[in-house]
């Protein structure tokens, strides 16, 4: 696979063409739909407050405090008077319940949005400019580019699953490995810390592990697509933040091409935007004479 041109897509390509694909627009379905699911969510990822749109970022900060305090309640001693064998788990029961809404239920839910959403009527008024045969590494869920671009024989990486693989193909989670945070499971150097409080803290490391982004393995299984891009001349960002969280994939397509020097041209909602852009592009390598800023709307077919 070979190609002069790349375009890296992300939620704002959705979003230029009247999709409702943003994670406002999530939190609205999961409210709808599932509203002890939201308050669960919005308790327990305190980067939230309130507002989804870093959800992914937002899963990194489990707060975990929070859930040891809460579930404290139902860790009763061992001498206790009315004394249960149903004791014996309740502590990690409680855990296991919030570490699997904020994690697999919100997939659940996550998918079950994708596959709602539709490409609206009006989106062809607002196709944009692509090189014929280009390659596309896109980071959304849709068949956008598929279905309003199939003249233009795209081939198209779904890098974190499309809604058509199914839900088990679907990757969200956040970017902070194990070894950038605390160990929680270093309670076992003690001999006379509480089973239940251990097997606790063995479920909150379950959920960071459940919810990381494997950006390295993911690389590795679509090497051939990544090897692919070493004649690109031209590389559009389009609609993507340049959130640290997939800035690993921009590296190596950088590394890749490199010695062609291709030209990035990265597209920005807004003014304020470009600084940031800039300093991505700067921290994977890209020096700032290859860099062009563009607003998608230049690149609109019917300007």
């Amino acid at each position: 696979m070979s190609a002069k041109v790349l375009y890296i897509i992300g939620n704002g390509f959705d979003l230029h063409h009247g999709l409702a694909t943003s994670f406002s627009n999530f939190k609205e379905f999961v409210a709808r739909r599932n509203p002890d699911l939201q308050s669960t969510v919005e308790e327990y990822l305190c980067a939230l407050s309130g507002n989804w749109a870093n959800l992914e970022e937002a899963l990194a900060y489990f707060d975990t405090d929070q859930v040891i305090d809460h579930a404290s309640n139902f860790l009763v001693s061992y001498g206790a008077d009315d004394w249960s064998d149903s004791y014996h788990h309740d502590y990690q029961y409680e855990i296991n319940e919030i570490v699997q809404a904020v994690s697999s239920r919100l997939k659940e839910e996550f998918f079950s949005w994708v596959q709602t959403i539709q490409i609206p009527d009006e989106a062809e008024r607002k196709l944009l400019k692509i090189e014929p045969n280009a390659l596309f590494l896109n980071f959304n869920y849709t068949n956008t580019i598929q279905e309003l671009y199939s003249a233009y024989q795209p081939q198209v990486l779904h890098i974190h699953g499309s809604v058509e693989d199914g839900e088990e193909e679907i990757i969200l989670g956040h970017g902070w490995s194990a070894t950038e945070r605390p160990k929680l499971n270093e309670w076992n150097e003690f001999d006379d810390v509480d089973t239940r409080v251990m097997e606790g803290y063995e479920l909150i490391e379950n959920y960071f592990e459940g919810t990381f982004k494997p950006t390295n393995k993911i690389i590795k299984r679509n090497q051939s697509f990544f090897d692919g891009l070493v004649n690109v001349s031209d590389i559009y960002v389009w609609g993507h933040s340049l959130s640290s969280v997939d800035l690993p994939y921009f590296s190596e397509v950088a590394a890749i091409t490199n010695e062609n020097r291709p030209t990035w041209h990265v597209s920005h909602y807004s003014l304020s935007s470009i600084e940031d852009n800039a300093a991505a592009m700067s921290s994977i390598g890209i020096e700032d004479s290859l860099v062009r800023h563009h607003q998608l709307a230049e690149y609109a077919v019917n300007k």
